[in-house]
């Protein structure tokens, strides 16, 4: 849901069954407001995202002819081989490439559809390029969780549908975690496997 503002988001969470407020929804949209405000503060970037997470990046400069970065938001919809190209040509001259994750995948209707880490992949692969990951499982991801949580560790419960980013991974090991199972895959070292929202919200309540 990374593509959704702060209280839709928290809409969504309130209806199965889980209190949130849009002040403590925290995603790879913020990490990356942050890595770029902290590293490319008043430098120019190309900015490839979906139309209702583009307010929140009005105050960055862009530049269509030479970027400083190219920032690779959840527009899968829009990618084409003429964006692909144009971004290739940003990173030949130097430009440096952010992402908001590098998922191949998401679910859509129940079904796997192409994510845009597809392509960010497909853009490292290409230029020999390492993308900067602003999003799961990147540690600066939960790093931020964290401080805005201020709680530690023990008291932080991981939930996830996506085991690459959600339930792999370093940063994510000392946590305790649910995986979300929505598909059929093998089992995981998880606290607890749920299969679906309403169990979710049941286990949570519980």
């Amino acid at each position: 849901m990374t593509g959704h503002a702060r209280d839709d988001i928290a809409a969504f969470l309130e209806g199965i069954g889980i209190e949130a407020y849009a002040s403590e929804v925290h995603t790879s949209v913020d990490a990356s407001l942050r890595y770029i405000d902290e590293n490319y503060f008043g430098k120019a970037g190309f900015l490839v995202l979906p139309e209702p997470l583009k307010a929140r990046f009005s105050h960055i400069e862009t530049s269509e002819t030479s970027p400083d970065f190219v920032l690779i938001g959840d527009n899968y919809d829009e990618f084409n081989n003429k964006l692909l190209d144009r971004i290739y040509l940003y990173l030949q001259q130097g430009s440096s490439l952010i992402t908001f994750h590098k998922n191949v995948y998401c679910f859509k209707d129940g079904k796997r559809h192409l994510d845009s880490g597809a392509y960010t992949r497909l853009l490292e692969d290409a230029t020999g390029l390492e993308a900067c990951v602003t999003g799961k499982p990147s540690p600066m991801f939960f790093e931020l969780a964290m401080k805005s949580l201020d709680l530690p560790k023990s008291q932080i419960l991981v939930i996830g549908d996506d085991v690459e980013t959600d339930i792999l991974g370093d940063k994510i090991a000392n946590f305790n975690q649910f995986w979300l199972a929505l598909e059929n895959s093998k089992a995981f070292n998880c606290t607890q496997v749920i299969q679906n929202q309403a169990s979710l919200s049941k286990t949570l309540a519980s």
